[in-house]
């Protein structure tokens, strides 16, 4: 753009070249100074230009608390910036009708969300009432959803990924409501937007909504309408008991919140306080979809006494989240110690990635369930005004080990099986390397992330032991058999729904790990009198 007054410059002196003999001296140095007068004010002006574009893109960084890059790509982002601008205000003067505030304000939003949404699938406008969801209450129907592919096509399909647990129970879980449940319609109208279809469903509490499902069965496909009554959901964080007759406590963390940390520790000493023999407890995750970070590390931290739980990689630097020191409940050297068993499943995502992921490679707990999910990465939120905010992604997290979780996940220990892996619905796969526009999978550090199979090799080991002292192909062997006790349950054909053979499996996992913790005790006690 600057060029221009240059090139200007030299056509009008060809010009004057050309017709010199036809002009007295006087004239000619007349237009050159005229010329040179012109070139030099509109260069200025040019210049002025540039600048007070740039002051106002830095207001506009400034104001919304936003960082400017500050690579060579500044012209570039002035060109892009003029171009949305341009377009706007063409919409505002051409558009067949008028565009109001209310407009301009939806406008506004679609353009946001179309910029982030672009990038992957965890970055978008927040509408603010939604905020309220992070905060562990809101207004809904209590499941989590995503667009997953549909294969063969380049288009996807509105998928429930979790049932949000509540005390009362959420619409969700009332309706009966299932993972890997397809939404076809919402009130009749077909809706193939994220953010579109999360507006739709939520609601003031007590209006009723429609959703059109799609549930795979066996050998078919079943096409229903289930009506939910919007309700105030107030997620359970977290839930726990002691399992009867044995000294095993179960802790089911549904998500991570705010106040996630405090109400584990609470769990921890009640459990302990109403069994002072507590020799193994069950941390579920399963279905946990995750939440805060800060949340993660605090719940590691009372199982950790010291080393790093997440890595965190963004565009520049790599942190590392450490244990919370003076935290710790179970674990050595701390207030209690008992084996540990991480249940997890393909629906544990985020924060309950990072705990699982920590536990495992300071070798504390043994994980079983299934793969997870693969969501490593960390989103931000910004609120500009009181009418909008927007997350964006702006880091990776890494286990302590250094292994990605995007895209990956975290391989258990013992994959247990169930009566119900032979469906076709269980063959339905949703995990976040399947979800369109997904951030790929990146390596910390070559020298330290093996391949899934190598990963599966190493912790098979029998020179690596549990932080408990129980070797890991022990439990293996244990699940195998626990596998087949719960086939032989079911052979009477009748399949049940209601019940939980994975949990089964981990109860009695469980009660072998704490078993072998208290032989590891005594040996460890006979040792130290010697």
């Amino acid at each position: 753009m600057l060029c221009l007054p240059n090139l200007f410059f030299f056509r009008i002196l060809k010009i004057s070249i050309v017709v010199r003999g036809f002009m007295s001296k006087f004239v000619r140095y007349s237009v050159r100074i005229v010329v040179a007068v012109t070139f030099f004010s509109v260069k200025v002006l040019a210049i002025q230009s540039f600048k007070l574009a740039e002051s106002r893109i830095e207001d506009f960084f400034i104001k919304s608390g936003l960082k400017r890059s500050s690579s060579s790509c500044d012209m570039d982002e002035v060109k892009a910036g003029a171009t949305f601008l341009s377009i706007f205000r063409l919409l505002v003067d051409e558009y067949v009708d008028r565009i109001g505030p209310k407009e301009m304000q939806k406008m506004l939003e679609g353009a946001i969300q179309g910029m982030l949404s672009s990038l992957d699938p965890h970055s978008g406008v927040v509408q603010q009432n939604l905020l309220e969801e992070m905060e562990g209450e809101f207004g809904g129907l209590g499941i989590q959803i995503s667009p997953v592919p549909i294969k063969g096509t380049d288009r996807t399909e509105l998928t429930i990924v979790s049932i949000l647990e509540g005390a009362p129970k959420t619409p969700a879980q009332i309706s009966g409501l299932k993972p890997k449940d397809v939404i076809v319609a919402i009130d009749s109208t077909f809706y193939d937007r994220y953010d579109e279809a999360v507006k739709k469903m939520r609601g003031a509490p007590g209006t009723k909504v429609v959703l059109t499902i799609r549930r795979k069965l066996s050998d078919k496909e079943k096409i229903f309408n289930v009506s939910l009554t919007r309700s105030l959901i107030k997620v359970d964080s977290v839930k726990y008991h002691l399992e009867p007759n044995s000294n095993v406590g179960y802790i089911r963390i549904g998500v991570f919140d705010a106040k996630t940390g405090i109400l584990v520790e609470k769990a921890l000493r009640s459990l302990y306080k109403e069994n002072p023999k507590l020799n193994s407890i069950v941390i579920d995750l399963r279905n946990n979809y995750g939440g805060y970070l800060d949340q993660a590390i605090k719940v590691a931290s009372l199982f950790l006494s010291s080393g790093v739980v997440v890595k965190v990689k963004d565009k520049k630097t790599v942190r590392e989240h450490s244990v919370v020191p003076g935290h710790v409940i179970v674990g050595k050297g701390g207030v209690y110690d008992a084996a540990l068993l991480v249940l997890v499943n393909g629906y544990s995502a985020s924060a309950s990635e990072i705990l699982a992921a920590a536990l495992k490679d300071h070798n504390r707990a043994i994980v079983a369930g299934r793969m997870t999910f693969g969501k490593g990465s960390v989103q931000e939120v910004k609120v500009l005004d009181s009418k909008l905010a927007f997350k964006f992604t702006s880091s990776r997290f890494y286990s302590p080990k250094g292994l990605p979780i995007q895209g990956s996940g975290v391989i258990p220990h013992v994959i247990f099986k169930t009566p119900h892996d032979t469906s076709e619905e269980s063959k339905v796969e949703i995990k976040e390397s399947n979800l369109p526009g997904s951030l790929e999978r990146k390596l910390l550090d070559q020298s330290v992330a093996p391949s899934k199979e190598s990963s599966k090799k190493s912790s098979s080991k029998k020179s690596k032991p549990s932080g408990h002292g129980v070797p890991v192909e022990r439990p293996i062997q244990v699940a195998k058999q626990l596998i087949i006790c719960s086939e032989e349950k079911n052979d009477g054909g009748v399949e049940s729904t209601e019940v939980d053979y994975e949990l089964l499996q981990a109860i009695d996992l469980a009660k072998a790990l704490g078993y072998q913790f208290e032989q590891y005790k005594m040996r460890q006690g006979r040792e130290n009198k010697k």
